[in-house]
């Protein structure tokens, strides 16, 4: 047995240990908590999830993303355990390193693509479902029936949005501050303005279905400007794209016709460090032309 499997075995029987003494310590908890529970003492906490918390932020961002926090807690760690131990077996520590670093990198700009994407349909979505709102507002409902009324004739993202709102309202929570938890766990700049709205009028008073139109009405604007400008800047863009692309059609052309061409890079004892500088500076300038080309309002 060589030694790559015999590190990979270690490594599996780690997590195997790891995933087993999570799960026989949230056993213990809910044990605990059912007994409590018999002897009367309701109030003592329950017991904690099943798996090992994330960080708010992180947890936060995965949410938005429409991921579940805990399973890709799990599958990052291990992902970035196989990394390391095959980078480090099979092509030495420092490959190792920037192995596990463009794994992570991968997975970050995989998380963000979807994130905007998901806010970027609740955003479309918002304006039609404020129109409705407003409709049913004028007709005499309250904000409450309007809110559940409205989403349940929006788009899936916005109804995906709105279950956990209604679900925290049905269990006592008021509507403002249900829709503040809302803007906050989804992020984005139109719903904090709506949320706002919502609050001021049941607090202080005021005409909401005019507040609502005035909304909708500057989210259609900011949507028509959004296309605009990313039509303006379409040259731009395809142009940013085109650079930072160069590069590695080049280097994957130069592989193909010359294999010999970047041995010197992968040789440990001469070019290792060469080829991960030049590989950092062309990571560092594909963040800065997308900055360039990538305008916001």
């Amino acid at each position: 047995m060589n030694l790559p499997l015999i590190l990979l075995t270690l490594a599996a029987g780690m997590l195997l240990v790891l995933v087993a003494a999570l799960r026989s310590r949230a056993s213990r908890q809910a044990e605990q908590h059912l007994r409590s529970l018999v002897a009367g003492r309701e109030n003592e906490a329950a017991p904690g999830p099943r798996t090992l918390r994330l960080p708010v932020p992180l947890t936060l961002l995965l949410f938005r993303a429409g991921l579940d926090p805990r399973r890709l807690g799990i599958a990052l760690g291990v992902m970035l355990v196989v990394c390391a131990l095959l980078g480090a077996v099979a092509l030495g520590p420092w490959r190792a390193a920037v192995l596990a670093l463009l794994a992570c990198g991968g997975t970050a700009f995989f998380v963000h693509r979807r994130m905007v994407s998901r806010l970027a349909a609740l955003e479309a979505e918002l304006p039609a479902f404020l129109d409705r709102m407003r409709q049913h507002i004028e007709i005499g409902a309250s904000v409450e029936q309007a809110i559940r009324r409205s989403a349940l004739a929006s788009g899936p993202r916005l109804r995906e949005a709105m279950e956990p709102l209604h679900r925290r309202i049905a269990n006592g929570e008021t509507v403002p501050e249900a829709l503040e938890w809302l803007a906050k766990r989804e992020g984005g700049l139109a719903l904090p303005v709506f949320a706002t709205a919502v609050a001021a009028s049941l607090r202080y008073g005021g005409r909401l279905a005019g507040t609502l139109a005035n909304i909708s009405r500057t989210l259609r604007q900011r949507s028509r400007m959004e296309r605009e400008l990313r039509a303006s800047t379409a040259e731009t863009r395809a142009s940013a794209l085109v650079l930072t692309a160069l590069p590695l059609l080049v280097a994957a052309g130069l592989m193909l016709l010359t294999p010999g061409h970047f041995d010197y890079f992968t040789d440990p004892e001469r070019g290792a460090r060469s080829g991960m500088l030049a590989l950092g500076l062309y990571l560092t300038g594909v963040v800065l032309v997308r900055r360039l080309a990538k305008p916001r309002f």
